[in-house]
């Protein structure tokens, strides 16, 4: 070993260099793995999307149908609401009529 290579002379920086240089292949799995791990978190994450955005859309068409129902019923009930209403109108008239 010469002596500008002695640990005490060398900084931080040039002695982790030198230790990435001595286990290269061990620092490339490390970071393989690392790059996997990451890859596999943005898939399930894109899953996870897909699957919500289809949960949403489904959901959506179900409330709409609900809507849909609900304006017929309310419709239904205002017809209903009318009718009844001219029903005791003429009723009223018939029966004011039969008054004089």
């Amino acid at each position: 070993m010469r002596e500008e290579e002695s640990p005490t002379t060398l900084t931080t920086k040039q002695r982790l260099e030198k230790e990435i240089e001595e286990d290269r292949e061990t620092w490339l799995d490390r970071v393989n793995s690392h790059l996997e791990k990451l890859l596999q978190k943005a898939n399930r994450d894109n899953q996870i999307i897909r699957h919500m955005a289809r949960h949403y859309r489904t959901q959506n068409k179900i409330c709409n149908i609900r809507v849909k129902q609900m304006k017929s019923r309310l419709k239904q009930a205002l017809k209903s609401k009318r009718e009844g209403d001219r029903l005791r109108f003429l009723a009223e008239a018939s029966l004011a009529n039969q008054d004089t």
